[in-house]
């Protein structure tokens, strides 16, 4: 006898519904430096933060943990757009932050990382990228700020598959800026008339 297939699970072949920028937004700390004497880097810790919807990814170097300056990345990382949920683990500056802004938030299960995994391997992916392209450029690790902005840029304007998330993002197509290597030489030359005019 044929066997029918079972439609008791989900239906795999409807379309999953698009859930757009400020659905739900994870965020995570990054460690860059443990050490008290390391007096080179500035900034100790940075925010990594990613929005589920459309994956769009920054992360926003600060010199120390506390829910002002995390409301402070909250605020330019949503931009004009609202924030329908915000999930991260028991961080009480991230609860701060998120109570400062009328975020609605979920957190972790206290002692249970895989519960934040998504924040998680978003921390991961950034470190990795920063060590990556300051080893490309021969950048100490005090010049970490500069290379994970550059490269959460780069990693939010990549082209996957004829799309882009900052395209998800910002709905006005793909970025149309130059695209340059990390710390690379760039001649500028200003114009003679505007020099005039600052003298």
């Amino acid at each position: 006898a044929q066997r029918t297939p079972c439609r008791s699970g989900p239906n795999l072949d409807k379309p999953q519904p698009e859930y757009g920028f400020g659905w739900e937004v994870t965020g995570d700390h990054l460690i860059a430096t443990r050490s008290k004497d390391d007096k080179e880097i500035k900034m100790k810790v940075g925010l990594v933060m990613m929005d589920r919807g459309t994956k769009y990814l920054m992360c926003f170097p600060k010199g120390s943990k506390s829910g002002y300056e995390a409301a402070e990345a909250f605020k330019y990382f949503i931009g004009r757009a609202k924030c329908q949920r915000f999930y991260s683990d028991n961080a009480p500056e991230l609860i701060e932050a998120a109570g400062l802004l009328d975020w609605p938030m979920d957190t972790c299960t206290p002692g249970r990382h895989e519960t934040n995994g998504v924040a998680e391997r978003e921390v991961r992916r950034v470190k990795e990228g920063v060590r990556s392209i300051l080893l490309q450029a021969g950048l100490p690790p005090k010049m970490w700020p500069l290379a994970c902005g550059y490269w959460c840029i780069a990693h939010n304007i990549e082209m996957v598959d004829g799309d882009s998330i900052w395209n998800k993002r910002f709905k006005k197509g793909h970025f149309k800026g130059w695209r340059l290597p990390f710390f690379c030489e760039c001649d500028f030359m200003p114009n003679p008339d505007d020099a005039r005019k600052e003298d």
